[in-house]
């Protein structure tokens, strides 16, 4: 299987821990169960270790490190639903995912990159953490992209939403005329 990995953060071939330590231990688990893996960066410089490649899609022209800090600065705290869809549209642009079986990514600030690949999200941090970092605007617009990818995906398996708050239940629409 190829797959790809989205960090916001620049994995050094030195990382010795946190968010850059787990994509690398994460990598190379796939590669060891032979899977080609290439890990794309914001920023950093390109490398191959492991039999992984690890890939800059120098997002921000020449910058040499990126993380969640400084991309919260350029994309508005992520306040709204564009600035998800912002972020998603510049690295769309330098990166193809169409070649990937499927995408691991590293953050919720990625909620709609590659909406089309099969994706799995890493989310490094709590609820209250997030709410304390980025602010409950933020944190309810990621909740509310969050609903919304599970909704559409158990639509795309065959149920609706009949209801809501505890009487919310997932109704089968096999064999039934959903028009």
């Amino acid at each position: 299987m190829k797959i790809a990995i989205l960090s916001p953060w620049t994995v050094k071939p030195n990382s010795v821990g946190g968010t850059e330590r787990f994509v690398i231990d994460l990598a190379e688990s796939f590669v060891n169960a032979n899977n080609k893996v290439d890990v794309y960066m914001l920023a950093g410089e390109e490398y191959k270790k492991n039999g992984v490649k690890y890939k800059s899609i120098d997002l921000f022209d020449g910058m040499k490190s990126v993380d969640e800090y400084f991309l919260k600065k350029e994309f508005d705290n992520f306040n709204s639903k564009k600035s998800f869809k912002d972020l998603a549209k510049r690295i769309e642009k330098k990166v193809s995912f169409e070649e990937y079986e499927m995408i691991q990514l590293n953050s919720q600030l990625f909620l709609k990159v590659a909406e089309k690949n099969k994706r799995v999200f890493t989310i490094h941090t709590n609820p209250f953490e997030y709410q304390l970092d980025w602010g409950e605007k933020s944190f309810n617009i990621m909740l509310e992209l969050m609903k919304k990818e599970i909704e559409i995906a158990r639509l795309k398996k065959g149920y609706i939403v009949k209801g809501v708050g505890a009487k919310k239940e997932f109704v089968t629409t096999f064999d039934k005329n959903t028009k």
